[in-house]
């Protein structure tokens, strides 16, 4: 489907003669195993992400190395017994040395001597953009289990540390530590042998996220703690072929953890369906049971129709010869306003979109009328939107994408979010490149609440007179006939809300209730909380000390990329991405909440917050980038100036 374009590596040292790469697999367990680089004279290497067979955490460990082997081991952490059952580890091999490829890719490979934590490393020459960076260490004088980790990584450099078992003191041992940092302007790259780079960046922490055909997720050690939440780390992601390369770049959390993958269905069945063009289109209008009324967008401006998106023709130039006749224009218009707008195709049957591409002709891309940056989104029911992967493109007639992992769903939306500078977005034509799945069995499990459930919800639809006050709720088996008082919002937005936390600007600490109440502050204990999350349906619903009321619903709430309300373990102690405390945190780039493209349910305290932030805006909602579905305030994007309390409810 995807043509592959040969390249030609120019190494920047003319004695580099062997060849620039190599990929593969090993079996490892505890006992060591020897892989051969007698290919390579200087050779570095990089090992992926292992599997999960054997539950218990660890990491790969190079045992031994000489100039043409090097000994690998799974080495568990020092709390457990340091047996472990094999697991399935990719590996990396480059020549060492800086790689410039004829669509711009850069790949530099070294080694470097890490002396101290926290060590400051240089590139060999600054990258056009910041890289992806991929680590291992390349020995184990220490003779025990680290984890390599990195932050603070830009175009000219990067920091990096090890990571021990939280029950071992800081080791000063030197360790070697092999890098591969690569550049990529297309995200992919494919290679003269036959390999395809795909390379992202993800934000990951304990639950996990969809790379190909695996599950790539955290796994913290527990040596001096049980707790395994984890917050979410940025990571550099490479994936070439079923092999998972990933390294973080941000160390957020302070735990130590490595990195695993578990394979996800593998039992669906696929029809390709009507693939058209050279590129093998499944979108184009008039095939796979698509018609002008299976387009659709926010905006649309006179005769450019969504559906003339979809036409085979980008403006007046044919690009698919196997089209059924142009639509009007021949391309999308829609209109920025200070808000994304989105096109939108809804097939009959569920569709697995492996990528897609956008062309958009010369008269629009010169002022600025092409996407510049994209959010692909799947729905299966039409209403409930999720974000799938981001994409910046670039101001040029065609851009194309290799999804890092295939998104499924019978609604595939663009969201354009910024275009190259002006008020108009023109598309004039989006293809998606994939095939329809037969027996859809990767559905997530609703979170519907057992029948049975007493919540303030399921009291209010039983009695819709119902009054403010404290109920007894049973919102989970956790506490079935055992259950608790609540306090229940029965009048605001339909009712039926039950009090989680009272939080307000310039407190030290969160306090624990058993009950909370709107009198005094307070968030409730863990199981408490937790069970009432596990059964939201709606959102979360704040009132603060004036009246007033904000809403934000439960699909972005589970959709925070930064921190998910969902995932939230503790309201006494909320997770921190960055230096604040917060309940629901979604952010375009990174988790610092900087740069003015972050939204946020703010739980900080003296201990958990920016300076002293807490005194201001401890208790505070934010709407730079996602928006609260219900926003009283009338500054546009922070409450913050205007309360200093608020009630948290959830439904």
């Amino acid at each position: 489907m995807f043509k592959k374009l040969a390249l030609v590596a120019a190494m920047s040292f003319a004695s580099q003669a062997a060849a620039d790469h190599s990929t593969g697999s090993l079996l490892l367990n505890h006992q060591p195993t020897t892989l051969d680089m007698s290919a390579f004279n200087q050779p570095v290497l990089i090992t992926g992400v292992p599997s999960f067979k054997d539950a218990e955490p660890g990491v790969v460990s190079v045992t031994s190395l000489t100039a043409n082997t090097a000994s690998l081991a799974f080495k568990e952490w020092d709390n457990y017994d340091g047996v472990h059952d094999e697991e399935l580890v990719p590996y990396l091999i480059f020549e060492k040395g800086r790689y410039e490829y004829a669509d711009g890719t850069i790949i530099e490979a070294g080694q470097i001597d890490l002396s101290s934590n926290n060590q400051f490393v240089l590139f060999q020459e600054a990258f056009p953009e910041v890289p992806k960076l991929y680590l291992t260490a390349g020995t184990n004088n220490a003779n025990r289990a680290f984890n390599v980790r990195s932050s603070s990584l830009t175009r000219q450099s990067f920091k990096t540390q090890l990571n021990y078992a939280e029950s071992v003191n800081s080791n000063s041992v030197n360790e070697i530590v092999n890098y591969v940092a690569i550049y990529a302007p297309n995200k992919t790259v494919d290679m003269a042998n036959g390999d395809t780079f795909v390379l992202n960046s993800e934000l990951l922490n304990h639950t996990g996220i969809q790379v190909g055909s695996k599950q790539l997720f955290i796994q913290e050690e527990q040596s001096r703690d049980q707790e395994t939440v984890h917050v979410r780390e940025s990571v550099s992601i490479l994936r070439i072929g079923e092999y998972v390369f990933a390294t973080d770049n941000s160390s957020y959390g302070g735990d130590t953890y490595s990195l695993r993958s578990v394979p996800l269905n593998t039992e669906l069945t696929f029809t390709p369906g009507e693939q058209t063009g050279e590129r093998g289109n499944i979108a184009l209008n008039g095939t796979n049971g698509l018609t002008t009324s299976n387009f659709t967008a926010s905006s649309t401006y006179s005769t450019y129709i969504p559906a003339a998106a979809f036409d085979g023709y980008n403006g007046g130039t044919l690009i698919n010869s196997d089209t059924r006749g142009k639509t009007n224009s021949g391309a999308w218009l829609g209109y920025q306003n200070n808000a994304p707008q989105w096109l939108q195709v809804s097939f009959a049957k569920t569709a697995y979109i492996t990528g897609f591409k956008t062309f958009v002709y010369t008269g629009a891309v010169t002022p600025g009328m092409s996407p510049r940056r994209v959010t692909l989104q799947v729905s299966d029911d039409n209403i409930n939107f999720h974000d799938h992967e981001t994409f910046t493109l670039d101001k040029v007639n065609e851009n194309q994408f290799t999804l890092l992992s295939p998104a499924t769903g019978k609604h595939i939306r663009l969201v354009v979010h910024a275009t190259h500078g002006h008020n108009a977005i023109v598309i004039g034509e989006l293809e998606y490149y994939g095939q329809f799945i037969e027996n859809d069995t990767t559905q997530p499990p609703t979170t519907e609440p057992s029948p049975d459930a007493i919540t303030c919800a399921s009291i209010k639809r039983e009695t819709s007179n119902a009054v403010n006050g404290t109920y007894y709720v049973e919102p989970s088996n956790q506490y079935k006939g055992n259950g608790f008082q609540a306090y229940c919002n029965m009048t605001e937005l339909d009712g039926g809300w039950t009090l989680v936390a009272n939080h307000q600007d310039g407190l030290d600490a969160l306090t624990t209730k058993t009950q909370v109440l709107p009198a005094e502050p307070g968030v409730l204990t863990d199981m408490q909380w937790r069970s009432i999350i596990n059964s939201m349906q709606v959102g979360i619903m704040t009132i603060d000390e004036h009246g007033k009321i904000a809403f934000i619903s439960k699909d972005k709430l589970l959709g925070g990329n930064c921190v998910a309300t969902n995932e939230v373990a503790s309201l006494t102690f909320p997770p921190v991405p960055f230096d604040v405390a917060l309940l629901w945190h979604d952010e375009v780039v990174g988790c610092s909440s900087t740069g003015l493209d972050y939204s946020y349910i703010a739980l900080s305290t003296k201990h958990t917050s920016r300076s002293d932030s807490h005194l201001t805006v401890g208790a505070s909602l934010y709407q730079h980038g996602t928006k609260f579905d219900i926003w009283p305030y009338t500054h546009a994007k922070y409450s913050g100036a205007e309360q200093n309390q608020l009630l948290i409810y959830v439904k």
